[in-house]
């Protein structure tokens, strides 16, 4: 057999807000993909994260293809679109190279979406595939290589920024490094993230070592398949029922029964070869689909390990990354069977390091006294009340009367309230139908009512759930969204980080003395604990967050032996602590 001698180079754009792109390579496997968002989508989409995700299916649904031709990895091809998100223009262009009889080699190239592959040949310069928009979702080609050869597997955006003519200069013998260090200013100047290409220069073939033997795969030239294993047992199948239906046959001398016995040994052999036969090709494309899975989650799993004492949150994507790749590739393989023990061994250190990475703490909440927090003992007294609030100095309720403390402070003059919150002696209450936030300022007359939101700023606040004040009002919705308010105007805010979306929160926690903002998702059983640059710190679970209704935070100054953080929470009619690590 024969492997193709390969040199290849990689050009990859700078991802931008709008467009994101990637060069693959796993063997003879090539690909290059970009992603541009075409509309708005969730302030927490990633391309980043779609992108990975895309080339992680596309590489398990090719690894795992028992025969890898143009039809099979075309499938592949398919299924792999259908994991692009709705409002992302893809870009994707793949490239194959199996071995063929012969000592010569078959490149099967496919694209989807957009993209273009092109040949260099002796002199000539050619376009295999060229795939615009408008045009079938999916195109593809096969054809044999010559010593020499150099492909060229372009996104959507690199064919449009390097003409064919300025390819071929580039081209002009040289290698894969050097074609790519004299594009890739041009690629930079363009400022475009989905600028991406992959050079593969085929320089021939050598001799396959024993332990590397590989499969043939069929072309469109035709290598016969081979036969099922029905249709390799059923001669002997046939065979055999005839000599049983004539071995008891009175006129059969010994010799032919000896004859027929040993006929019927050579079958049951032939059987027995068939089946091991059978097996071993099953497990050897079971320690190759093991190996594909494990390989790239023990890659992922220690880059995570690498980046953990130095950015939490990025280790956390690799190795959620690791755990996807682990969870999908153990429902491939029989339960209990060996290589999904394996898998569920290294599933374990995976998940392990998701939690510590996550800063996630399972908690056992104790029952605390009412003196302990007054703001949740002002809450359980007063089963009326829709918030409950602190200035630092006293507690304040709003209930569908008015505003109280001891006493009615102010009748209410609101239509529905969404939130509440009290700063600097200033009543804030959001008002859910009129879409505003009412500001109410102490006066001679009692409390002047004005508007806080900023003359032009508009916001549907019907979804708001609650809001919190620290000297900028934030305000929770119902979807996890969280949006951010200073002196009336919107301050930009970007969630990131959040192993898992928010399930209907209810209540948001900070205020001036408090480092982050806390997020009571009680249908997650817990509380998150979020930087207020809006960056994923921690979370806490515990039972008792099921049915929670109220919390509080009180943040501790460790270096001032202030004492430890505390949550409280406000659950089953009764005050709650968890300390806070």
């Amino acid at each position: 057999m024969q492997k193709a001698d390969l040199v290849f180079a990689k050009i990859v754009a700078t991802p931008t807000l709008t467009s994101w792109s990637q060069a693959y390579n796993a063997g003879t496997f090539f690909a290059v993909l970009s992603l541009t968002k075409a509309k708005d989508l969730p302030q927490d989409f990633s391309l980043n994260t779609l992108g990975k995700e895309v080339l992680e299916l596309l590489e398990q649904e090719y690894f795992s293809l028992e025969t890898k031709n143009l039809e099979s990895i075309k499938e592949a091809v398919i299924t792999t679109s259908k994991k692009v998100t709705d409002g992302v223009l893809a870009s994707l262009v793949i490239g194959s190279i199996q071995a063929f009889p012969g000592k010569k080699h078959v490149l099967y190239v496919f694209a989807f979406g957009a993209g273009k592959a092109v040949l260099k040949r002796k002199e000539t310069l050619g376009t295999i595939i060229r795939l615009t928009r408008g045009q079938a979702n999916t195109l593809s080609a096969s054809g044999f290589l010559e010593d020499n050869d150099t492909l060229i597997l372009q996104t959507e955006q690199f064919a449009e920024a390097i003409s064919n003519e300025e390819l071929k200069n580039a081209l002009d013998h040289l290698p894969p490094q050097e074609i790519a260090e004299t594009l890739a200013p041009k690629i930079h100047e363009t400022e475009e993230g989905g600028t991406c290409a992959i050079i593969v220069s085929y320089q021939g073939t050598e001799e396959l070592k024993e332990e590397e033997d590989i499969v043939l795969e069929p072309t469109p030239q035709g290598i016969t398949k081979k036969p099922p294993l029905s249709t390799l047992t059923k001669p002997v199948l046939i065979l055999l029922k005839a000599v049983f239906s004539r071995f008891n046959t009175p006129a059969l001398t010994h010799s032919r029964k000896m004859l027929l016995t040993v006929s019927i040994i050579i079958a049951v052999l032939l059987l027995i070869s068939i089946f091991f036969a059978v097996k071993k090709k099953e497990d050897t494309k079971n320690q190759a689909l093991l190996q594909n899975t494990t390989s790239q989650a023990q890659k992922k799993y220690d880059e995570g390990q690498a980046l953990l004492g130095l950015n939490k949150n990025l280790a956390r994507d690799d190795f959620l990354f690791s755990q996807k790749i682990l969870t999908e590739g153990q429902a491939k393989f029989k339960k209990g069977s060996k290589e999904e023990k394996k898998i569920a061994e290294l599933l374990s250190k995976v998940n392990e390091a998701i939690s510590i990475s996550s800063n996630l703490f399972a908690v056992s909440a104790k029952q605390s006294s009412k003196e302990a927090s007054a703001l949740l003992d002002m809450a359980l007294k007063n089963k009326n009340a829709l918030f409950v609030t602190s200035d630092g100095k006293n507690i304040y309720l709003i209930d569908n009367e008015g505003i109280f403390s001891e006493k009615l402070l102010i009748t209410k003059d609101w239509s529905e309230a969404g939130g509440f919150g009290a700063y600097l002696g200033n009543f804030y209450v959001l008002d859910k139908k009129a879409g505003q936030i009412y500001k109410f300022v102490p006066s001679d007359a009692g409390f002047s009512k004005t508007n806080y939101l900023a003359s032009g700023v508009s916001l549907d606040f019907s979804k708001a759930v609650n809001l919190s004040i620290d000297g900028s009002i934030w305000i929770l919705f119902n979807d996890g969204t969280i949006v951010k308010f200073t002196k009336g105007k919107i301050e930009n805010f970007t969630l990131s980080g959040l192993d898992k979306p928010f399930r209907n929160p209810s209540r948001i926690f900070t205020n001036a003395d408090t480092n982050n903002l806390y997020v009571l998702d009680k249908n997650n059983n817990r509380i998150v604990v979020i930087g207020k640059d809006g960056v994923y710190q921690a979370q806490y679970q515990a039972d008792i967050l099921k049915t929670a209704t109220e919390f509080e935070v009180s943040e501790k100054d460790p270096s001032a032996g202030s004492g430890q953080s505390k949550i409280f929470v406000l659950s089953q009619e009764k005050i709650w602590e968890i300390g806070i690590k």
